[in-house]
């Protein structure tokens, strides 16, 4: 059964696959602050800022590269 996804694989809309970024974000901002902080107690704030603080970065990059591929020469 799970081997006839190699040979007829599922095809997903590109909106899907943006929003399947923001759990993998999410899981990344939490496993990086556990690792790196001292005090647990701060774990939820901390990993909710550096998720938002990723978000931020992709979004300002996409936007950068967008208008970079239509108004450049």
């Amino acid at each position: 059964m799970i081997a006839t996804l190699f040979y007829h694989p599922m095809v997903l809309p590109t909106w899907s696959l943006l929003i399947m970024l923001l759990p993998l974000c999410l899981v990344v901002s939490i496993i990086y602050k556990t690792v790196r902080l001292r005090d647990i107690s701060r774990l939820l704030k901390s990993a909710i800022w550096l998720f938002l603080y990723i978000i931020g970065g992709l979004v300002l990059l996409c936007t950068a590269l967008v208008l970079i591929l239509k108004y450049w020469p």
